[in-house]
């Protein structure tokens, strides 16, 4: 009984404290200098089955506009909320599917869509056992993962003025990827972007079968425009092994969308990856073809280990709405699948597109001077050594910077890897205008004179191209341009029939078409000896390459609706 009495006359002290507060408030001018703030400002998500990222009032027709498709938001009462309705904790958001959402709005623990002294004597009274119900999601107002008199201080210095402000913003904000970042170490980088700087912006990664320790990794912060970019290197995985990431703000306990990353086993040994070009993304009604793309590529090579980009991602790099939809669009692949992309003329050279890579991607770059233009790197996956080459910034005879030839010249010859994989978005033998067209070619005839001595030097297998919208394979041809003649074989692969070179003394080039919606053109005067195969581009075409010891199989495919996917063409090389 006496401990019943004095946890009593604790919590009225408290309380009575608390009071003195409130009436102080209530007396300041601040009170009165400082408006409620009652503009949405951050969008909303939803996180575990309520709608957060919300500031009190917000109405009904703005909280509509947050989600795709058509909505029902339901008062806690079961009232039909719409217009300028405001939009109270513990209303339901309700869609076709029947799948429901609480919302949330920090600071309104009483439901009834205002924030005023009412939520701070609520809450008041609820820690004080006197009965009152509150909305406890929206009750932890400082974000610590539980309702406590701290939250009450945070309501009232907000409505005093004290610069508190109540609400998150979504730590992801639909632009999230994931790379590697050192394929030897297992280490792989993850960048996101948010409109709001983040307290401690990190990276939560658990095992996904929930047996195992919780890792968190810091993540370094810069700004690009009106917005915080976050990038983070998770380590120290297990080899082969299925995770859960989540990005996020460590000191708040506010995290994004759960995605899954399995690691990659500690010595691969037959894989897929995937290689796109010039989806040129923009949101438009032509912009699903990379989506189309991904879900082909799924049931084509559902165990694909990573993916290849050779440049022009998006439309226009510096207008970042493209960039956020076509990652929101493509999420599930793009924050599951690490993507290695090169830098197009479209993120660097056209319409503002300096950084922009950069800006999206996590890679380890060896030093260069700037990545202002795009940037340069290599990575080893299993008996393959990839090198990305930036096609953007030349000297004045259109040729590679010293410093950027001279990486990669050392970079290729200090590989003894079985395989050597080149990718680079300008090509060097190319059907379409940029690398047949007189008028046009002069950069692929440029790099061609001074990169085909160390290709051929270096033992160089496969160029991935991309830039001219065109489907092509070349024979093989040596350091100096000519083409070479090697035994041929036909072999079935997958259920086709695949023609393999066998141990070509030269370097095949490669275009996989456009993985986007705008297919190139055959250009006049096409030396049509160097090729084996080429045709104009495909809308949505991608390929699935194979590597398995010594053999090599690169597959050509188009969606062609729901469930249907075309062959474009198979080859290969036979070591």
């Amino acid at each position: 009984m006496k401990t019943k009495n004095s946890l009593l006359r604790r919590i009225l002290c408290i309380t009575a404290s608390l009071a003195a507060v409130v009436s102080s408030l209530l007396c300041t001018s601040a009170f009165a200098a400082s408006p409620l703030k009652t503009k949405l400002t951050s969008p909303a998500f939803v996180q575990d089955g309520e709608v957060f990222g919300l500031r009190a009032p917000v109405t009904a027709s703005e909280l509509m506009g947050y989600f795709e498709d058509f909505v029902d938001i339901i008062s806690p009462d079961g009232e039909d909320l719409y217009g300028d309705d405001a939009v109270m904790s513990g209303a339901a958001v309700a869609d076709y599917n029947g799948a429901t959402a609480a919302v949330a709005v920090y600071g309104d623990v009483n439901c009834d869509a205002k924030l005023n002294m009412r939520d701070a004597t609520a809450l008041i009274r609820y820690f004080a056992g006197w009965g009152n119900e509150v909305y406890l999601s929206a009750a932890d107002v400082n974000r610590d993962c539980k309702a406590s008199l701290r939250d009450v201080g945070v309501i009232l210095r907000f409505l005093a003025g004290w610069d508190e402000q109540l609400g998150v913003t979504n730590p992801a904000l639909c632009t999230q990827t994931l790379s590697f970042y050192d394929s030897e170490a297992l280490s792989y980088g993850v960048t996101w972007h948010s409109r709001s700087q983040l307290a401690e912006p990190a990276v939560k990664v658990e095992p996904a079968d929930g047996n195992g320790e919780t890792l968190t990794f810091a993540a370094e912060e810069s700004t690009a425009k009106r917005e915080y970019i976050y990038k983070a290197v998770l380590d120290g995985l297990d080899f082969d092994a299925d995770y859960i990431y989540r990005v996020g703000d460590a000191k708040y306990s506010v995290w994004g969308e759960k995605y899954t990353l399995h690691t990659r086993p500690g010595n691969p040994g037959s894989f897929d990856f995937l290689y796109f070009s010039d989806t040129q993304y923009y949101g438009g009604a032509e912009s699903s073809h990379w989506t189309d793309a991904f879900e082909s590529a799924a049931r084509t090579a559902p165990d694909a280990a990573f993916a290849l980009h050779g440049g022009d991602l998006v439309e226009e790099g510096g207008t970042e709405s493209y960039w956020r939809t076509m990652i929101d669009n493509n999420a599930q692949y793009l924050c599951t699948m690490p993507l290695m992309a090169v830098s197009g003329n479209h993120e660097t050279t056209y319409k503002g597109g300096k950084n922009t890579t950069y800006n999206h991607f996590n890679v380890s770059l060896p030093e260069q001077s700037s990545v202002k233009m795009g940037y340069y790197y290599s990575f080893d996956y299993g008996d393959v050594h990839f090198a990305f080459v930036n096609t953007n910034v030349f000297d004045e005879n259109e040729h590679l910077t010293a410093e950027q030839y001279s990486w990669l010249e050392a970079d290729l010859k200090a590989s003894d890897a079985k395989w050597k994989i080149v990718t680079m978005h300008h090509p060097l033998y190319s059907v379409g205008k940029y690398g047949s067209d007189p008028t046009r070619n002069s950069t692929a005839l440029a790099l061609r004179d001074q990169l085909l001595p160390l290709l051929g030097e270096c033992s160089v297998d496969l160029v991935l191209q991309a830039h001219d919208h065109c489907y092509l394979r070349t024979k093989p041809i040596d350091s100096e341009g000519n083409i070479v003649d090697c035994e041929r074989r036909n072999e079935e692969f997958c259920g086709n029939e695949t023609e393999y070179l066998i141990s070509p003394a030269g370097t095949v080039f490669y275009e996989t078409g456009t993985t986007g919606g705008t297919p190139g053109g055959i250009a006049d005067g096409v030396e049509g000896e160097y090729y084996d195969s080429y045709s104009a581009g495909f809308v949505s075409s991608y390929s699935v390459i194979t590597v398995d010891g010594d053999r090599l199989t690169v597959r050509a495919l188009r969606p062609e609706g729901r469930d249907n996917d075309t062959l474009i063409d198979s080859f290969g090389i036979i070591k």
